[in-house]
């Protein structure tokens, strides 16, 4: 499923691409990148970076990689590069899955040895808002690439062919359903870590191995570790709690906010 979508993601940002959008959608994803509230509340991160001029490259001559080998024979899911502007977007894409131990950083040592001089951009794509163990990683999200795609619809229809309208619109269901999921998800490990906060703490505190006569504790986080560590993500979040106790100290109704785990938000 990732591969799939990898593929869709290349496609689209590949600037020679048959959808005729030359690197309209490749200049969203640097933007939306920029903007995304998880990297610009990190200003240590964003210094690295020329936000206005990486942002304003027209990247006409964007190449685009899908599943490129590293020398330790491992893939990048997606690397595209302008040698023009001496650029790297390196896309490490998650779709419902978690990452494996230290492939991060292989991505982003392999990505500097082989383009020395250019300004990597290492993204972190997931479905599930979830942050990136490599400190140098920027995050992105699903639901960016679905507001992306859903202004494009609108604003490009008239410019479009009409098969590549119709493509793209079914992959903007296609995501919006597996959004919908993921957001059940997160109610779901909210309500667990709160039903199960005692356990799920107990669980959790032993990821760094088993203290004396918790052998079976231990084995038991080892078999269902991604589902404790995802029920500790989402429940036991200090910006969700400090969110909470402002809202209620406001009265404000419940309809009118959603205390996510990371973007709490409000009408």
């Amino acid at each position: 499923m990732k591969i799939r979508h990898s593929n869709v993601l290349c496609w689209l940002m590949d600037p020679a691409g048959n959808h005729n959008l030359g690197p309209y959608f490749a200049k969203k994803i640097i933007a939306k990148v920029f903007t995304n509230p998880a990297n610009t509340e990190d200003e240590d991160k964003l210094s690295n970076y020329d936000v206005l001029e990486i942002s304003s490259h027209p990247y006409h001559d964007l190449t685009v990689y899908k599943e490129l080998q590293t020398s330790n024979r491992k893939r990048i899911d997606l690397l595209a590069v302008s040698d023009s502007h001496k650029i790297v977007l390196l896309i490490e894409n998650k779709y419902w899955s978690g990452e494996s131990e230290g492939q991060l950083e292989e991505y982003i040592e392999y990505t500097r040895s082989v383009y020395g001089g250019y300004k990597i951009i290492p993204v972190f794509l997931t479905l599930r808002d979830e942050e990136p163990t490599h400190e140098d990683y920027l995050m992105l999200g699903y639901s960016d690439v679905l507001a992306i795609l859903q202004q494009l619809l609108e604003t490009r229809k008239e410019y479009m062919n009409a098969h590549i309208h119709s493509f793209i619109s079914y992959y903007t269901d296609i995501l919006e359903d597996q959004l919908v999921e993921n957001e059940k998800l997160n109610a779901t490990g909210m309500d667990l870590y709160r039903n199960h906060k005692e356990a799920i703490d107990l669980l959790y505190s032993l990821r760094q191995g088993p203290a004396d006569g918790d052998q079976l504790l231990f084995s038991t986080y080892q078999r269902h570790k991604e589902t404790v560590d995802f029920i500790k993500s989402v429940g036991d979040s200090i910006l969700k709690e400090a969110f909470l106790k402002f809202a209620r100290k406001q009265r404000w109704p419940e309809h009118l906010y959603t205390a996510h785990f990371r973007v709490p938000h409000f009408l």
